[in-house]
């Protein structure tokens, strides 16, 4: 038996540093609330995967080495606000809004940068920025695939054909290559919030709490394997291609054999990732008491319970919110399960 993948036996947990400030205020008989912290955090030995050669006999991927360090600061604030109108009637709300930085100390083993297939994380910079080539459009001419040059008059993309993408040569050298690679993107939200209300009116009682993310971009994984027609795999129904008489400037055209129009690594699979979304709404009802004591109960009461339902959002994928494969790949939608929707309903009674 010959050990095909290298393991690493001495892994440890990640080590965390925190620190925060805050300040919170109560007012008006504790019917207002409000509180503002700032947050520091430092992690030692996150997991980075180090690049070995097949020729040690590793032929399992890069294995996992504790090498990484990370700072992590933010601001957050919360204000709340409740109040009881009368003996039938109540209510509270209550905001929360978050910004969080987080910025690459380092690597270790000597690493100032890494990459994967879709992001850049740098030491001094934030995680896994997105490290794609730039899209400007879509040839729609011969012509213009000869005008298409660079400051000494090289024509950048010579093969390309009327529908093939026009690709930004980032570096100028009249070539596409890996070195025109950019960073485009963010897979982190610029702000977070949270949202919560609920009212009480007599025995009925609504409750309702949402939370977003806003400024992220997302890689929607189902459209870059969809929108491969380079081999004879499954595609999504309804794609419009460009062809002569669809002449459009977002889609290239087909090109069966060839990746130059469905390579994964370029920024048209990069989306909008915000999004707000209501995680729990209720409705219940308590029974007076009266009508329990006669049946017998000391209290009954009936709820129903929607469970993510409602989603704003522009990201064409299953869900804004998936689970990651990490975090070098933090805003990377590899075809993830969407967040199931529920709807539960309760009966509780007490004799």
């Amino acid at each position: 038996m010959i050990q095909s993948r290298l393991t690493n036996n001495d892994l440890v947990w990640e080590k965390k540093t925190t620190a925060n400030a805050g300040f919170d205020l109560v007012a008006f008989n504790s019917r207002l609330r409000f509180s503002a912290e700032y947050f520091y955090s430092k992690s030692k030995d996150l997991l980075v995967y180090l690049p070995i050669l097949m020729s040690s006999g590793n032929e399992g991927g890069s294995p996992a080495v504790n090498a990484g360090s990370l700072k992590n600061t933010g601001v957050e604030f919360e204000l709340g606000w409740n109040d009881n109108i009368n003996q039938d009637f109540s209510y509270h709300a209550s905001l929360n809004i978050s910004h969080l930085k987080n910025k690459v100390l380092d690597l270790g083993y000597g690493q100032t940068v890494y990459y994967t297939s879709l992001a850049k994380t740098e030491i001094g910079k934030p995680l896994g920025q997105w490290y794609l080539y730039k899209m400007l459009g879509i040839f729609q001419s011969d012509e213009e695939i000869q005008n298409y040059v660079n400051a000494d008059g090289k024509v950048i993309q010579p093969n390309a054909r009327p529908g093939d993408i026009k690709y930004d040569d980032y570096n100028g050298d009249g070539i596409i290559s890996s070195e025109d690679r950019q960073i485009i993107g963010s897979p982190w939200p610029k702000l977070e919030l949270g949202l919560s209300f609920g009212i009480n009116y007599k025995g009925l009682d609504v409750n309702v709490n949402g939370y977003g993310r806003f400024g992220q971009k997302i890689w929607n994984g189902s459209a870059a394997t969809a929108g491969d027609f380079a081999n004879n795999q499954n595609n999504f129904n309804g794609i419009i291609p460009w062809t002569q008489e669809n002449p459009v400037n977002d889609r290239p055209r087909i090109v069966y054999g060839d990746s130059r129009n469905s390579r994964s690594d370029q920024d048209r699979w990069l989306e909008n990732g915000s999004f707000f979304r209501f995680s729990d709404i209720t409705v219940g009802y308590t029974v007076p008491s009266n009508y329990c004591k006669k049946a017998g109960l000391d209290q009954l009461r009936i709820s129903v319970t929607l469970q993510n339902m409602l989603t704003f959002t522009k990201y064409s994928g299953l869900d804004p919110e998936f689970a990651d494969s990490g975090i070098f790949t933090i805003g990377s939608d590899n075809c993830s399960f969407p967040n199931p929707k529920a709807v539960q309903f309760a009966l509780s009674f007490t004799f």
